[in-house]
Parts: C-alpha cells; structure tokens; sequence
C-alpha cells in the first residue's frame, strides 16, 4: 500500500462497511489510515491491511464475478 492509492473495504472496519472507497492516507506496519467521504464529511478510518483491498483489484474480482456461471450438467442425450 502507498500513500495516495484507491482503496476499497472488503472487510467491516470501524466507520467504514464493506465496498466503502476511499483513498490511503497513511500507512504504517500493518495498519492504514483511509479517508472516507461520507455525505456531511470527510473522515480518516484506521484499518488492518487485509481490510482493504486496491480499487483495480477489486474491480477485476467484480467483473469475474459477474462472468462466473455454473458449469451446467451434460446433456442426457450424449451419456453412453
């Protein structure tokens, strides 16, 4: 993680649910500091590094998400 990087909770961090953007303030360790807008303001929310994933990231794993389909049982007329 980097200063400056978009951001997404995939896990519930306190202030922040999951799918919640934001954009990394603050690293330090295993901690992040992630600014999050709300509708009355801007607050930091302090956050575990697998609280949050990078917004390409999260975007690519919605996007196969959505692809995904169940494999579908053969056709009876083809079994021997």
């Amino acid at each position: 993680m980097e200063v400056g990087q978009k951001v997404v909770f995939v896990r519930d961090a306190q202030g922040a649910e999951v799918g919640k953007h934001g954009t990394v303030i603050g690293v330090s360790d295993n901690l992040v500091t992630v600014e999050c807008r709300s509708q009355e303001h801007v607050t930091p929310v302090l956050a575990q590094m697998w609280d949050v994933l990078q917004s390409g990231l999260w975007n690519r794993l919605l996007k196969r998400r959505s692809d995904w389909r169940p494999m579908t049982a053969p056709d009876a007329r083809f079994r021997n």
